[in-house]
């Protein structure tokens, strides 16, 4: 689960790789109001935000697509787009699983985006009402955790707030990534040419090494969970 085309490439690409099983990525704020080169101006009709908007569409199925992962976009306006911020979670609840997930990975929430935390808030809802839980697995929000100049506190936060909801069994757990699997993550990152700079690839490179050091491996991403009971 995502609230933005890209975020499951860039925060949980390491699940994305995984082959065993079908995935299926719930993609929930697809109305866009910014791109890399800046805000999308306003158009006839808003031309220009719908232009973006299916962009982005397109570059997160040809990546997800390539993945071995089936998408679906729900189409809400991002929280900058719409002046009323409304989530709309009617389509989730009443979503067609074909059959119970054994994962679901969402955003941490790391830095307080208010698309990030509504769908958070999605997931943790989603999980107390299946009949048999799957395992609730939350991703760090990529770039945002690495641009946090305080994100001990940010996680901490984070915690803290799902501590409330989901009692004090969370762990953090950790996904190594191979050099070529690091490589392939950034050749995917590419694909998002109307978010990614190229010249922000070097900082998740830099970030992936960083989060690597803290579990033994050379690069890796950082998850907390659900703690089985």
């Amino acid at each position: 689960m995502s609230a933005h085309p890209d975020d499951l490439v860039f925060s949980a690409f390491s699940a994305l790789l995984d082959r065993s099983s079908s995935k299926i990525g719930l993609i929930f704020f697809n109305v866009s109001s910014s791109t890399r080169w800046g805000p999308v101006p306003r158009g006839w009709l808003n031309l220009p935000q719908l232009a973006i908007s299916g962009l982005r569409i397109l570059e997160d199925k040809f990546a997800l697509g390539n993945l071995g992962v089936k998408s679906v976009h729900f189409h809400n306006a991002d929280s900058k787009a719409s002046k009323r911020y409304e989530m709309k979670m009617n389509a989730v609840r009443i979503f067609p699983f074909p059959q119970l997930p054994a994962r679901v990975y969402t955003p941490l929430g790391l830095g307080g985006h208010p698309d990030h935390i509504s769908v958070r808030n999605v997931a943790v809802y989603l999980w107390r009402n299946f009949q048999k839980r799957p395992r609730l697995i939350f991703y760090e929000d990529l770039p945002y955790a690495f641009l946090l100049q305080n994100r001990g506190q940010e996680e901490r936060k984070c915690f803290e707030e799902l501590e409330r909801e989901l009692g004090k069994n969370l762990q953090t757990e950790y996904s190594p990534l191979a050099p070529k699997e690091l490589a392939r993550k950034l050749r995917y990152m590419r694909l998002y040419f109307s978010q990614m700079n190229s010249s922000s690839l070097s900082q998740f490179a830099q970030y992936a090494r960083l989060v690597g050091r803290e579990c033994g491996m050379e690069y890796a991403e950082r998850f907390v969970s659900v703690a089985s009971r």
